[in-house]
């Protein structure tokens, strides 16, 4: 019993500490200039351009729910000068950043998780390892920091397109000003939490590129564990934003 349970801990402590470690290497490598520009910029397009249809569609379609909880409010509370300011504030600090970071892991990040797979089943490592390349600076750090990158230019996109079909959408259901709701962004709606919104953002695209990356290092290479490999790269990237995004709610409020 005691040997199973030490296994235990030190399966617990060995998938803790690997990533971490990674990320120290990861952020050491960007400071050192290890990572290849151009190869950075690549990614960067292929990565806004392929997620950005999705991203748009997914925020019109939550910028309508956002209205109907809006409307619920304004009709209980007969206050319709607050609903651009409380649909302000979910967009920027909630919505945009959860939203966009949940299909940037499933859709973006599995990718990424899958397409290095394959690039290292087909002994891409090791061709590259021995010519001397270092694989980070070419193959592995674009693509992680191309995602974080990627997430931050996304949240303009996601904020506005989630703010203007939940006014639009509150105009033509529950009859609201779309002045007004507007104006009630403009005048209540601090920059902070814009601010806040886009950190969030970072946090969450950085942690999804680290872990799309750390798995598709760490995965054998028969195709049970490849598909493995990726599953879990999208499933534990979401699990982990859920709980970052409660502890940053909850400092927030200190």
């Amino acid at each position: 019993m005691n040997t199973i349970f030490h296994n235990k801990l030190v399966a617990i402590g060995k998938h803790t500490l690997n990533p971490v470690g990674f990320v120290a290497y990861a952020l050491l490598c960007l400071l050192r200039g290890q990572v290849d520009l151009r190869e950075f910029i690549r990614h960067l397009y292929r990565f806004i351009y392929g997620v950005f249809p999705i991203v748009l569609m997914a925020c019109i379609g939550v910028g309508g729910v956002v209205a109907l909880q809006g409307l619920e409010y304004v009709a209980r509370y007969n206050a319709s000068e607050v609903f651009g300011w409380a649909a302000g504030l979910s967009a920027f600090r909630d919505v945009a950043p959860l939203l966009l970071s949940f299909v940037l892991a499933n859709a973006v990040g599995a990718r990424n998780t899958a397409e290095l797979l394959a690039w290292r089943a087909q002994a891409g490592e090791v061709s590259f390892k021995a010519l001397g390349i270092h694989t980070f600076r070419i193959i592995e750090g674009p693509r992680l920091f191309a995602l974080t990158v990627a997430a931050l230019l996304l949240y303009p996109i996601a904020v506005v397109a989630t703010l203007v079909s939940a006014i639009v959408f509150a105009g033509m259901v529950g009859d609201q000003n779309v002045y007004a709701s507007f104006y009630s962004i403009y005048h209540y709606v601090p920059l902070a939490i814009l601010g806040a919104g886009l950190l969030r953002l970072g946090c969450f695209g950085f942690l999804i590129g680290v872990f799309s990356v750390y798995f598709a290092r760490t995965q054998r290479f028969d195709p049970l564990s490849v598909g493995k490999g990726v599953g879990r790269a999208a499933a534990i990237s979401t699990l982990l934003i859920c709980i970052l995004n409660f502890v940053l709610t909850a400092l927030e409020t200190l």
